[in-house]
């Protein structure tokens, strides 16, 4: 599973249960969903993007910490 696979998986989990649920999770699945969307994995061999990677600059470090709560959702957390 892909960094964007593990945060879509928690957002999914966010918003399924109840009402009352949905409605209280809806901030941190609307949080995780903008934040995987300020930078999307890409392979190609001559991107000049961040890829994931373990840099301190915007947006890495949001995404790694929106990985950190996706898989403590997804109880996937190491």
């Amino acid at each position: 599973m892909n960094p964007a696979d593990e945060i879509d998986a928690a957002v999914r989990k966010l918003s399924s249960g109840d009402v009352i649920t949905r409605v209280t999770n809806l901030p941190l699945a609307k949080l995780l969903r903008e934040t995987a969307a300020l930078h999307e994995h890409d392979n190609r061999p001559d991107h000049g993007g961040c890829d994931w990677c373990g840099d301190e600059d915007w947006p890495c470090a949001d995404i790694r910490n929106a990985l950190v709560v996706a898989r403590a959702i997804n109880g996937t957390a190491p």
